[in-house]
């Protein structure tokens, strides 16, 4: 299908695909055209091969459609050649009944068939931009003044019945009947017309072979890797998102370098395009907001986060995932619409996201690591993304395999899987959601914090459509592999985080266990030798051979470095490493030489070097010494 679904003539009736002559033209008081007595129609010399003199349906008077294009035919002149053959199968216009267009169609020169939406108002405005539109893409018009004038006027006085609907952006349209590609418009029925004019660089969604070739050549070469089963799965979650309620959301492929990340990156983008597909992280905030409106309700590929501006990608993150781009003025100082889509990413690095941005200088939050969730390998393994112990040379293979196959079938999968939702979008949401809630209950921790939850249940979206287009026959994957394999990273992805606590309470634990790493042998006073302290940076107080810290504001807020106080005292103390008073709040009370003073009082067992935010770590007040526990049976 290419720009219009279905094509109405001015009657009302349905005309064929093609460019048939049609019924003689009816002028606009209804009656037909007759020529003065004693005068006869002539074909000019260059309609020698036209056996017709039929007009298309709705043309206004004195214009006709013949099989060499369409031609002006007065009593007082020999027929004139204006252009090559044309239909105008609709007008088109917004959803709010504005930017009305007329909308031509024509085979070219190529045997390709070209749809060009020009708004009306060029008709009258800007007369030699519609000749433009209409040459640039291979219809022949004459040259003449005259010729150019009556092309425009067949125009604006043809009788256009057919209505179609412009769309600006890729995607959903008209609820889940309609799906918009720039190569295809996907409809629920031939009664949605839908007109789609791609931008510049909207041409990398595109197809090579078909799809049991596909499934043959590029999944089969995954089928048993988890990380392939999820980076495909992930493929088609973006006409997922607006089905399930939910927002954009992205995975981080991070490892060193000829791990295979990027070749699992064209894997996936494979669903949809060519190696064209993935873009590079090389852009401004602008250039990628640009690109991902072209990948709305879609899947946005981005390969080397390396090259990203480090300073500006948390910006990049939080735009790419709240769907919504920058608010804009036009020259007469009104606001623009913005821009808005919703789309899943997914992105290739050497480091992870909090690196990245923090090498910039720049701070990373932890809503860049739930939005963009990192999936991070050990350099050690040998297959790097693959699963598996073969020697690394079998692997280089099998990613030059994949490469390969990925170069000569793809683009067959994602529509596919589009024409399965249109017919039954009820049906295929409710079964996600049977997915996604399951896979909650089973996977993610008890008493999990909400960031925690929030990537389970990208995980776990992730892992129904891919379950879906593997009932679909769409993946050749076995039932509940992708499941499996979504839950395996996710408890990684929990692992290298260091639990399932909120990764504020791990921050606050690495700030403060880095600040006493640093200090505490020079700028903590043992208590009871004040007066001979010589320091005048002193960070607090601590007694000798003692178990606590005892923390003076200013390096309270010195170590946890903007965090916010309140909330890092409590993840602290959540974590046992803060001890709070009696009462319950943050600071205890001590005497520092004879006065009572209020400090924060941390346990010198912070100090140790076990895993980030391990909650078990063993308190020296309650567990037993080193040497108990080593004579312990």
């Amino acid at each position: 299908m290419s720009g219009i679904d279905k094509h109405v003539a001015a009657d009302g009736s349905v005309e064929p695909d093609g460019l048939k002559a049609q019924a003689p033209s009816v002028a606009n008081d209804g009656t037909q055209p007759k020529p003065k007595r004693g005068k006869k129609l002539k074909a000019s010399s260059d309609d020698a091969s036209s056996v017709s003199v039929q007009s298309e349906s709705g043309l206004p008077r004195f214009y006709e459609m013949r099989d060499s294009g369409l031609f002006y035919v007065s009593q007082d002149e020999p027929p004139a050649w204006i252009s090559g053959r044309f239909k105008l199968p609709a007008m088109a216009r917004t959803e709010e009944s504005a930017g009305w267009s007329i909308v031509g169609e024509f085979v070219n020169g190529d045997g390709v068939t070209q749809v060009v939406t020009t708004p009306l108002a060029d008709f009258y405005s800007n007369p030699s931009t519609v000749l433009r539109r209409y040459a640039d893409k291979g219809l022949p018009i004459a040259s003449s003044k005259k010729a150019t004038e009556r092309f425009i006027e067949a125009h604006v006085r043809s009788k256009i019945a057919g209505r179609a609907d412009i769309r600006d952006s890729v995607g959903w349209h008209r609820g889940f009947d309609a799906y918009v590609l720039p190569n295809q418009t996907i409809t629920k029925g031939d009664d949605i017309r839908v007109v789609f004019e791609p931008p510049l660089g909207c041409t990398d969604i595109e197809t090579k072979g078909d799809l049991a070739e596909w499934k043959e050549g590029v999944c089969s070469l995954v089928t048993g890797h988890a990380y392939g089963e999820l980076c495909l799965a992930h493929s088609f979650v973006g006409p997922m998102l607006k089905l399930c309620g939910s927002s954009g959301y992205g995975f981080n492929l991070v490892g060193p370098s000829s791990s295979a990340k990027t070749t699992l990156l064209r894997c996936a983008a494979s669903t949809w395009g060519s190696r064209r597909f993935v873009r590079s992280w090389g852009m401004t905030t602008n250039g990628v907001e640009a690109e991902v409106v072209l990948r709305n309700d879609n899947f946005f590929a981005v390969d080397e986060l390396g090259l990203s501006d480090g300073g500006n990608l948390g910006a990049m993150i939080f735009s790419l995932t709240d769907g919504r781009g920058k608010g804009r003025a036009k020259s007469d100082g009104s606001a623009r619409q913005r821009r808005v889509w919703a789309t899943a990413f997914m992105s290739t690095s050497e480091l992870g996201i909090a690196a990245h941005i923090e090498q910039a200088g720049a701070r990373s939050r932890a809503g860049h690591n739930v939005r963009m969730i990192d999936i991070t390998i050990d350099g050690s393994r040998p297959g790097g993304f693959f699963d598996g112990s073969e020697s690394r040379e079998h692997y280089a293979a099998l990613a030059d395999a994949i490469s390969d196959h990925t170069s000569r079938f793809y683009g067959s999968a994602g529509p596919e899987f589009i024409k399965e939702i249109i017919q039954r979008p009820d049906q295929i949401r409710d079964e996600a959601k049977r997915i996604i809630n399951d896979f909650v209950k089973h996977h993610v921790p008890a008493g999990a914090s909400g960031q925690v939850s929030r990537v389970g249940r990208c995980f776990a979206l992730t892992a129904a459509a891919g379950e879906i287009a593997a009932a679909l026959n769409i993946l050749p994957f076995e039932l509940n592999s992708i499941t499996a394999a979504a839950a395996r990273l996710f408890r990684e992805w929990i692992a290298q985080r260091g639990g399932a606590g909120a990764a504020e309470d791990f921050e606050a634990v690495e700030r403060m266990r880095h600040f006493l790493q640093l200090h505490h042998m020079s700028r903590f006073v043992v208590l009871g030798s004040e007066g001979s302290w010589r320091s005048q940076m002193v960070a607090g107080f601590k007694h000798k051979g003692g178990d606590h810290f005892y923390v003076n504001d200013a390096a309270f807020a010195e170590a946890l470095n903007g965090l916010d106080l309140r909330l890092a005292a409590d993840s602290l103390a959540r974590l046992g490493y803060l001890v709070k008073d009696r009462q319950g709040k943050r600071k205890n009370v001590i005497k520092v030489e004879g006065r009572p003073t209020r400090l924060y009082k941390i346990k010198t067992s912070i100090l140790s070097t076990l895993e980030k935010g391990d909650e078990s770590v063993v308190d020296e007040d309650d567990g037993p010494s080193v040497e108990e526990r080593g004579n312990a049976p």
